[in-house]
């Protein structure tokens, strides 16, 4: 696997995004102080977190868009009469959701995660892995709509060219997304074995508040190398006293700056479920120079690229080139391929 996708955002949205419920975030936490993740905005992905730039359903004047603006000839898309915003709450339950390559050990994760001092074995039988933790259920939101494809064909240009010359991103014309949906929820872990997780066992532990002071979300069974793990939001987490050093679990580097070990809080009833665990977003992809739409979710390899990523170096931009045309395909969760005629 080529360096850049070492990382352990990279390895943890590639094990779980084959589970179906859209791009996994490595970061779900909402950036710059803003509202989470919107069905309608457009934005990109950095580090495992979604970042939006402006909303391309909302007025040039909405709070959504007040950090960078929009572009200068915003079309703002109106949702259709009849197209639906469709609602799940709790799609997922409480519990793990693991990578093929991770496996529970003993009793599911589901039975025991609520409980005071619970904790659940892992174990990871390759080389890489991934496991998210949640503590609360899940809800889901979402809005298909062919005309909303159509639209992304129609301004990706522009976009591309505000992303660039206005916000100035370091980004290529594939790191564009348009959201359509989100799988969000109150309280979250992650862990990801980029590397020698192979027979590596690690626990989870469920516990809250002071009645397991000192204890980490993950802690590694005998010598096995970690994972690399993160757990949040910060202000939903209770702080416990730091453990002696000769008591402390092994942790990954990624995780060492935490200066306190902490655990998921109780549960609060006026909490928001704004932290975005799955993506679900429409993208332009280019092979042989054809644009083509697809949507997130679709297999390993629709994965948006880290904006370091070399792989284009040389390629010739479509937007340069002559022979480009606007026809397309649709990759959809579940596999379903719809033909995309010329945009009027």
């Amino acid at each position: 696997m080529p360096s850049h996708e070492t990382t352990a955002w990279n390895v943890y949205a590639q094990q779980l995004l084959m589970e179906g419920h859209g791009y996994p975030l490595w970061d779900p936490r909402p950036t710059n102080r803003s509202p989470g993740a919107q069905i309608g905005d457009v934005g990109y992905i950095r580090n495992g977190g979604f970042i939006r730039l402006f909303n391309a359903m909302a007025a040039e004047d909405d709070p959504l868009n007040a950090q960078y603006g929009v572009p200068g000839n915003h079309n703002e898309f109106k949702k259709p009469d009849r197209a639906l915003v469709l609602e799940t709450p709790s799609a997922i339950m409480p519990g793990s959701i693991c990578s093929k390559t991770i496996k529970q050990v003993g009793a599911k994760l589901e039975a025991q995660v609520c409980n005071v001092g619970a904790s659940i074995t892992f174990e990871c039988v390759d080389d890489q892995g991934a496991v998210l933790v949640l503590e609360d259920p899940a809800h889901r939101q979402q809005l298909e709509s062919r005309k909303m494809m159509n639209h992304l064909k129609q301004n990706h240009r522009d976009w591309y060219a505000f992303a660039r010359d206005v916000v100035d991103l370091p980004c290529e014309k594939e790191d564009i997304v348009f959201v359509f949906g989100f799988v969000k929820t109150t309280q979250w872990a992650v862990a990801s074995y980029v590397e020698g997780g192979r027979a590596a066992k690690f626990s989870f532990n469920g516990g809250y508040g002071s009645v397991n002071a000192g204890i980490s979300a993950f802690t590694i069974v005998g010598n096995a190398r970690p994972p690399t793990y993160r757990w949040g939001p910060e202000d939903r987490l209770t702080r416990a006293p730091t453990m002696p050093s000769n008591s402390r679990p092994r942790r990954a580097q990624a995780s060492r700056q935490v200066e306190s070990e902490a655990v998921f809080a109780e549960p609060h009833p006026d909490w928001e479920a704004d932290q975005c665990v799955f993506l679900r977003y429409y993208k332009m992809k280019w092979k042989f120079f054809w644009p083509t739409v697809i949507k997130a979710g679709a297999g390993y390899d629709e994965l948006p690229r880290e904006q370091d990523d070399p792989s284009d170096g040389g390629r010739a931009s479509i937007y340069d080139d002559a022979s480009a045309t606007d026809d397309g395909s649709v990759e959809q969760i579940p596999v379903q391929k719809v033909i995309l005629s010329r945009c009027m």
